[in-house]
């Protein structure tokens, strides 16, 4: 029973705006579990957005989807993921092979790649990540510009989203090709996120580093819903591909249970977490896009043992009600903060759908984009033009005319400048939620 809980959030921060909500049945039994998740699931896959198949809304959809059509392969959802793949040639978001978002859709692509036994399904992503590790960025994660500002590298992880996006891929990979270069840069780069953004005292982590000198409306720091739910969605999906005797897992585990605590006690009386951990009157509403990813995650650590079954069992199910409760009859879940980069009360009535905006980025290789490789081939100083493009940031005098000179120097080596693309309408796909599958536990 508790393997489908911890399946059960399937997709239920699947959409974008605050829609009526009639609820579905708040049941604890495996069918209901199933129900509810393929009800979610089949309306987020009837009413696509028309943003690209393999940014950041996709890549968090998509891996849910992928968990729960591993539990219930009789239903379709598998065969419809494999069509994606072969649909999209089973790359990254093409044009930013640094950025932490375009990564997410190869949670799925290799994961599908391990169940069909298909090394071409990963092939695309790994070459990707072999060329970060060719050309991997030495700057600081955080920069500060000589007008006293910071500036996130973008090239590295950077913000809280990033954490669930990019290093489960690089432990499935690992995990997948049995090669521990990609599990060393896993913990490398987290461990340099986690310095610059992670809380000791509070127990949870920033939203970026600019957020440390941020203050809700009632003076309390600004910790993001979404954003913490980002860091401690990601944990078991990167814990459960380290080794068991790894020298570097208690660091993971230690920060998912000192996460846990943390968020277990922030737990509004609904069941569900506000957009601002800190100060739930700032916004006082009730996020399920966060409820999702804590709700699985704390669903997993019962699961797999490294929760406490009494003590956390009950915040799961409480927060598997408020989950319920926002869905409404045709399987469209509310109260979801729309794409944002820290809290707000911006939960929106429909927001009409835009057009995917792609980049407007030169021709890339195959590898990175959509372009034709002989178009424009990977030159050979792309490494010494990366070291310039970190000189050129840490020197420009303001934050403005840095990113002008970020994106000036990575077009010359054939990578689209890497920066935040946000769009209201994709949100509808899904910002929230994933489940995996683990021994069960009868509850």
């Amino acid at each position: 029973m508790m393997r489908k809980a911890n399946r059960l959030v399937l997709g239920l921060a699947l959409c974008g705006a605050l829609a009526a909500t009639g609820g579905v049945s708040e049941a604890w039994d495996p069918a209901t579990l199933a129900a509810n998740g393929a009800k979610v699931a089949d309306y987020a896959l009837a009413h696509p957005t028309r943003a690209n198949h393999r940014d950041w809304t996709y890549g968090t959809f998509y891996a849910g989807l992928t968990a729960f059509a591993l539990a219930h392969p009789e239903r379709p959802y598998l065969d419809i993921l494999r069509q994606e793949g072969t649909n999209n040639a089973w790359r990254l978001d093409g044009g930013r092979p640094f950025y932490a978002e375009t990564h997410g859709i190869g949670q799925t692509w290799l994961e599908l790649a391990r169940v069909d036994d298909d090394p071409a399904a990963a092939a695309p992503t790994r070459a990707v990540f072999d060329y970060i590790l060719e050309n991997r960025s030495r700057a600081p994660v955080v920069q500060r510009l000589p007008n006293g500002s910071f500036s996130p590298n973008l090239l590295r992880w950077a913000w809280s989203d990033a954490l669930f996006m990019s290093p489960p891929v690089w432990a499935k990979l690992a995990a997948l090709t049995g090669e521990a270069r990609y599990r060393d840069f896993l913990i490398g780069e987290y461990r340099a996120s986690a310095a610059r953004l992670y809380d000791r005292e509070a127990g949870l982590f920033y939203r970026d580093y600019a957020a440390r000198a941020k203050r809700s409306a009632h003076g309390a720091p600004v910790f993001w819903g979404r954003g913490n739910g980002w860091v401690l969605g990601g944990l078991p999906l990167v814990l459960r591909e380290l080794p068991p005797g790894l020298r570097t897992r208690p660091f993971f585990l230690d920060l998912f249970r000192g996460m846990s605590e943390k968020v277990k006690a922030l737990q509004r009386a609904d069941g569900a977490w506000s957009p601002n951990l800190l100060d739930g009157r700032d916004p006082d509403l009730p996020e399920m896009s966060a409820t999702a990813l804590f709700c699985f995650a704390l669903a997993w650590g019962v699961n797999d043992g490294l929760l406490d079954e009494a003590e956390y069992l009950p915040c799961v199910r409480r927060a598997w009600g408020a989950l319920c409760r926002a869905v409404a009859e045709e399987g469209r879940l509310g109260w979801v903060q729309q794409a944002a980069v820290g809290p707000s009360g911006n939960f929106g009535a429909e927001v009409p759908r835009r057009p995917h905006r792609r980049l407007l980025n030169p021709p890339q290789p195959p590898l990175f984009g959509d372009g034709p490789a002989e178009r424009a081939p990977r030159p050979a100083h792309a490494g010494e033009v990366l070291r310039l493009v970190e000189k050129a940031v840490v020197d420009a005098p303001s934050e403005r005319e840095a990113e002008e000179r970020r994106r000036a120097h990575l077009r010359q080596v054939g990578v689209a400048p890497v920066e935040e693309v946000r769009r209201p309408g994709a949100i509808g796909a899904l910002e929230g939620l994933h489940l995996l599958g683990h021994p069960a536990k009868q509850v």
